[in-house]
Order: structure tokens, then C-alpha cells, then sequence
């Protein structure tokens, strides 16, 4: 029987890893903006915004395998109980080591959204290590003073740089930006745009096989973005197939609990894991929380493997 894992000492180390390093994962923003190395940028009003969500996701998979394993077992929950949440955030920050290829997966993502920008004639500039996170895995846990004093934060950062218009990458961000933002903070006026609703990628020959889509929740719920994650497929001339529940009444990656449920997420992974599987080998999830959480059932699985791809990873620039 799983063990329950101590919401208050989980939260407490997300919220030490925000104090620490500005996001919950404990990512250190050299890490966070090393895409940007070489990478061609105007003086402009209008920013990329990664919200860090995709560099974390390696450090991230590394922390829901502690939180499985805190769930497993109850000397290592005691233990965890015993450090206490700065010394545990102290410590995760310094033994838990991504995976490279993984933390480089993440950089050719950005650099593809950044060239993707480009050759639509989208000028842009990138706040660097100066970007600030979302607040959204706060929001999500509803650690709502925290989220609003990190929005509050976040929006000063962009009024200082003189940002107007901000062009998100991921679901998540998006709904933070978009339609939390304006609720809790008076007078939020900046422009707040996922890249596929103002892009359209050159068609990729090498595109061969066929997917099956995957709809993020948020994505389709929330941001109503379905026919626009759609569109971008087409023209980048992707062949695509749809799952047995997708658009608005799409099946959850299992995301959304994996830090504070793992072995629940699990359950829902490999309920989409199949649900995909029976479509293709191959999928596409224009989430990075997706990307992540569907990656960790396909390797989990013992049956036929799937495996995931971002549409920022078919839309290559090189």
C-alpha cells in the first residue's frame, strides 16, 4: 500500500526551491537559458517566453522518482521528514542529476520555437536569466498566496523590461499568462499568444510516419486551441491520426498529480499510453508536461513502446 507522501513538506520544498532558484524544481537559470547560447535575438517589446517548463522537465522526472519512491517506502518518507525542506531542496539540488540528453532534447526545442519566430517574421528577445517563472505548479496545487505573490513578481520583471507581447511555448504558461494573470492582478494588459495561433512552419519532406495526436488538456480545454494545434500539423505536413478521446474530451497524461500521487499518475499514464498505442507507435503532444509523463509510461511499459515527440521537435531548424 502506497504510503501517503506529506503534502506540507512537499509543498514546502517546491516553495524553498522557488526561494532558491526562482522555480519550483530548483533549476539554476544558467541551466534555464542555455538554449539561447548563439542564438539570434532583436530589441524588442515582444518576448519568447519558455517559463522554464521545458528545461525542467528532466530535474522534474527526478523528482516525481523521489516522491514514488518516498511513496514506497516510509524509512525513505521518514527520512525526507527528518532533513526538512531547505536542507532536502539544498541537497536534490545537488545530487540529483538530469539526464544530458534530455536537458539538450529541451535546448533544440526552444532553438526550433526561437527560428520558428524568426522565419515567420516574428521579431523577439528573451529575458535570459532574467526570465521568470509562471507560478503555475502553484496555482495547480492551490498554493494560490504563493502563485499571486510569483504573478505579482513576474509581471514587475516584464513591466521593467518593457515587455508588451508575449509569445508562450506551452499550454501552462499560456493559461498562467493569459487567463490567470488578468484575475488576480489589477490591471494586466500585456498581449499573451501561443506560438501556434501566430505561426506556420515550413512543410518537413522528412516527415514520414504516421502519429496519433495527443490533446493536452489545457491546450484544448482551457485554451479552446485544438483546430490551431491542428493547422500547425497540417502545414507542417504531418499525417495524423486521432485517439479515442481527444479534443475537449481528451484523456489525461496524469501529469497533474505526479508530484504529490505518483503511483495514481502512473495509472492514468498507462491508461493514455494504451489509448495512444492502439493507434500508433509513434505520438505528438504539444505539451512539455505530456511530453515528460507519457516518455516515463512508454519506458515503464512492458508492452509495445510509443514514442512521443513535440511538434516543436518535427518543425526542425537544424
Amino acid at each position: 500500500m502506497p504510503y501517503p507522501i506529506n503534502r506540507v513538506q512537499l509543498f514546502s520544498i517546491l516553495k524553498e526551491n522557488q526561494k532558491r532558484t526562482g522555480n519550483p524544481m530548483g533549476v539554476s537559470p544558467d541551466i534555464l537559458s542555455d538554449w539561447s547560447k548563439n542564438e539570434e535575438f532583436s530589441s524588442s517589446s515582444t518576448i519568447i517566453y519558455t517559463g522554464g517548463l521545458y528545461q525542467m522537465m528532466p530535474k522534474a522526472e527526478k523528482f516525481v522518482d523521489l516522491m514514488a519512491k518516498a511513496e514506497t517506502s516510509s524509512s525513505f518518507s521518514f527520512g525526507l521528514r527528518v532533513l526538512g525542506s531547505e536542507t532536502a531542496s539544498g541537497l536534490a539540488g545537488r545530487l540529483v542529476k538530469e539526464d544530458e540528453n534530455k536537458v539538450e532534447r529541451a535546448r533544440r526545442i526552444l532553438r526550433n520555437a526561437s527560428k520558428l519566430l524568426r522565419k515567420n517574421g516574428v521579431e523577439h528577445t528573451y529575458l535570459g536569466k532574467d526570465e521568470p517563472y509562471s507560478g503555475i505548479l502553484f496555482y495547480d496545487l492551490g498554493l494560490t498566496d504563493e502563485f499571486l505573490n510569483i504573478a505579482t513578481s513576474c509581471l514587475k520583471t516584464f513591466r521593467e523590461r518593457g515587455v508588451k507581447k508575449i509569445i508562450t511555448l506551452d499550454p501552462h504558461s499560456t493559461y498562467a499568462l493569459r487567463e490567470l494573470y488578468p484575475k488576480f492582478i489589477d490591471g494586466f494588459d500585456l498581449e499573451v499568444i501561443h506560438y501556434m495561433e501566430i505561426t506556420e512552419p515550413v512543410k518537413n519532406d522528412a516527415i514520414k510516419d504516421v502519429y496519433v495526436i495527443h490533446d493536452p488538456c489545457i491546450l484544448s480545454r482551457r485554451l479552446s486551441l485544438s483546430d490551431a494545434y491542428r493547422s500547425y500539423l497540417d502545414s507542417l505536413g504531418v499525417s495524423y491520426v486521432e485517439p479515442e478521446r481527444n479534443r475537449r474530451i481528451t484523456f489525461c497524461c496524469g501529469g497533474p498529480v505526479e508530484s504529490i500521487a505518483p503511483a495514481v499518475s502512473s495509472k492514468v499514464s498507462e491508461v493514455r499510453c494504451s489509448q495512444l498505442r492502439d493507434k500508433s507507435g509513434k505520438a505528438i503532444a504539444a505539451c512539455p508536461i505530456c511530453l515528460s509523463n507519457l516518455g516515463r509510461c512508454s519506458r515503464a511499459s512492458q508492452n509495445e513502446s510509443l514514442e512521443v515527440f513535440d511538434p516543436l521537435e518535427l518543425t526542425s531548424y537544424g
